[in-house]
């Protein structure tokens, strides 16, 4: 199951430590103590939806986003990559180092699991299940309508025998 404060808590500290900033600096920005700061990154506490509009800002990171705000674009990149990339690939070990490196990049679990022939590991799988992705996901996807541009998905519905 997806770890949704654990997630905020990284995405937190990366985005500070990307801006070359400290805790202090973070929490005199915020209007809070330090020891708020190092307990959100820490994931013992968690940013009220107040604080976390105020992060998004300040840190300029979208916390329902794999990727932060001001590199959207080459995140197009790395889908026009990643993309090219799954166009090459000649064998099931190929595409999912493909797939962990991409859904890694966006900051997100290997969510898509594998369906083999039955145990039968000497055969290349016939299809990518998306039925098997988590839940949470599922949702997640429907709700911010991501697989209309997630090359991932397009590729399990265009690519399944």
């Amino acid at each position: 199951m997806f770890d949704y404060p654990a997630y905020v808590a990284k995405k937190i500290k990366a985005a500070r430590i990307a801006k070359g900033e400290t805790q202090q600096w973070l929490a005199d920005k915020m209007g809070l103590r330090r020891s708020s700061i190092a307990r959100w990154e820490s994931g013992k506490n968690s940013p009220t939806l107040e604080n976390m509009a105020k992060l998004s800002s300040i840190l300029d990171i979208d916390f329902f986003s794999g990727t932060e705000k001001d590199k959207r674009e080459s995140s197009r990149c790395t889908t026009l990559d990643f993309e090219l990339e799954m166009k090459n690939t000649t064998n099931v070990r190929e595409v999912i180092a493909c797939l962990k490196e991409y859904t890694s990049g966006l900051g997100i679990d290997f969510f898509l699991y594998m369906q083999t022939f039955r145990g039968d590991v000497s055969h290349d799988p016939n299809a990518f299940i998306i039925t098997d992705i988590d839940q949470e996901w599922q949702k997640h996807y429907q709700r911010f309508s991501l697989q209309s541009y997630d090359p991932v998905w397009h590729h399990c519905w265009n690519r399944v025998t």
